[in-house]
């Protein structure tokens, strides 16, 4: 059983080894990442997992998710089993995190960009 951090158990395992001295630098490319059931208590280098997409942390003992906040590519986040610091504040940063990324679906959507196209045209074709 673990009782630590993500990095430590990213870098403890034997068969990883050849992995281990790159492992923070490639975090950044991580698009899937479970860790169930370690007690891990943090999430401290999560944050330098830009690509992330879907994250399960399920039964440890994790109390913070800000670390999720630059995670915008985020669409799937499994938590249930952990220890919240209290229930609102954990809404608060799943709010935050979710307003985040419809703030970048809102201004990058195909659908919006076709239609400012659109408009643009038919605008122009008026004048």
């Amino acid at each position: 059983m673990f009782h630590g951090t993500i990095t430590e158990e990213l870098t403890s395992h034997e068969e990883w080894s050849h992995y281990n001295e790159n492992i923070i630098e490639d975090q950044k490319d991580f698009v899937f990442m479970k860790f169930s059931g370690l007690h891990l208590k943090s999430m401290e280098n999560l944050q330098s997992c830009v690509s992330l997409r879907v994250c399960i942390f399920s039964n440890n003992f994790i109390t913070d998710i800000h670390p999720l906040q630059s995670c915008i590519k985020l669409i799937k986040l499994d938590l249930h089993g952990n220890q919240g610091i209290t229930y609102e504040d954990e809404i608060d940063n799943i709010k935050y995190i979710i307003s985040k990324i419809n703030e970048i679906l809102a201004h990058n959507s195909p659908v919006l960009i076709v239609q400012r196209w659109i408009r643009g045209f038919l605008v122009r074709k008026n004048l």
